[in-house]
């Protein structure tokens, strides 16, 4: 695994990243590896000796490292700000030939509609908590050329905003721990949540305007799977899962809402069907705003489906509820 990632890595670097991309957070980074990687791969950081993403990039840090790196100070991702183009392993590199490498960076570009599941378990799963900027924003990002449909991660939407403060020259040069607000960015962060008779506030501590942004925005979660690639608003939907009588003494698993993580809902039945040798059904679940499907397996399987969920179909553990 340590081999491909760094494969990837180099990949990315040379074909997708240029210098004026920089910085760019981890979580960014990471999905433009994903991007890059050769077809019919899987990329997975806890497979590897790294086990944590952070600690993958660091790995490539250091005075004479392919990678600048600093740390966020609030949300201690890392960030790449600068890569050594002429480090050993990158001149050395053969980038391999990848004819979907393009096509998979559209698809993730390009959401898919909402509701179409993947059916292929084995791909990796990759959720992320994105923020989709308030229109009170808009004076800001047009001053970035930034859409104001685009998503943020937290540490993306926090270099946006310090993006801003440093392209109009906001540092408060008696206190550079200080932002002067102009009028652009008081309106974004403040417009609305001051009260009648109030004073607009003029500086503004540099710790808190990420925060102060954050709050400007909406609560999404992205989740891709192979080339697929959904957003949707707020929190994500645990995965729920528990066991019913039916006809007597007879006991039946139900699991509920699979096609958030864009797992088809039969063939997830089918796969059970051959993992707790047991029968398997799907039935639309009652509503108007389709709902989606649950599946029912016969006998009480409830505490062997989570293990099953994880290792077939990534779904991380969080996202997994076994009703008692």
């Amino acid at each position: 695994m340590e081999e491909l990632l760094e494969m990837t890595l180099l990949q990315a670097l040379h074909k997708l990243i240029k210098d004026e991309d920089l910085p760019l957070g981890s979580s960014a980074m990471w999905n433009l590896m994903l991007s890059a990687r050769p077809f019919g791969s899987t990329l997975d950081v806890k497979r590897s000796k790294h086990k944590k993403l952070g600690a993958f990039f660091k790995a490539y840090g250091g005075k004479d490292g392919l990678l600048q790196l600093k740390e966020d100070k609030y949300s201690g991702d890392q960030v790449i700000t600068g890569v050594n183009r002429g480090h050993e392993l990158l001149r050395e590199f053969r980038p391999y030939k990848a004819s979907s490498m393009a096509s998979r960076a559209e698809a993730a570009a390009s959401p898919s509609p909402a509701g179409t599941a993947g059916t292929a378990g084995s791909d990796e799963l990759v959720v992320e908590e994105v923020f989709r900027p308030g229109r009170e924003l808009k004076g800001v990002l047009d001053a970035l050329s930034i859409p104001l449909d685009h998503l943020f991660t937290a540490v993306e939407a926090g270099d946006a905003a310090f993006a801003y403060v440093q392209k109009e020259q906001l540092t408060c040069p008696s206190d550079p721990g200080s932002i002067q607000l102009d009028v652009t960015l008081c309106d974004a962060l403040f417009k609305g949540i001051i009260k009648k008779g109030e004073l607009f506030p003029s500086h503004l501590p540099k710790a808190e305007l990420r925060a102060a942004f954050l709050r400007r925005c909406h609560p999404q979660c992205r989740i891709s799977r192979g080339d697929n690639v959904v957003v949707k608003k707020g929190s994500l939907p645990t995965v729920s899962i528990n066991t019913e009588k039916r006809q007597g003494n007879k006991k039946v698993t139900r699991i509920v809402g699979v096609e958030s993580f864009l797992i088809d809902p039969s063939a997830l039945a089918s796969d059970c069907a051959r993992r707790f040798a047991a029968a398997c059904t799907t039935n639309e679940l009652p509503g108007k705003t389709s709902p989606g499907e649950e599946i029912i397996i016969q006998g009480d399987v409830k505490e062997k489906v989570p293990p099953f969920l994880m290792d077939k179909y990534k779904i991380p553990k969080k996202y997994i509820e076994v009703k008692k």
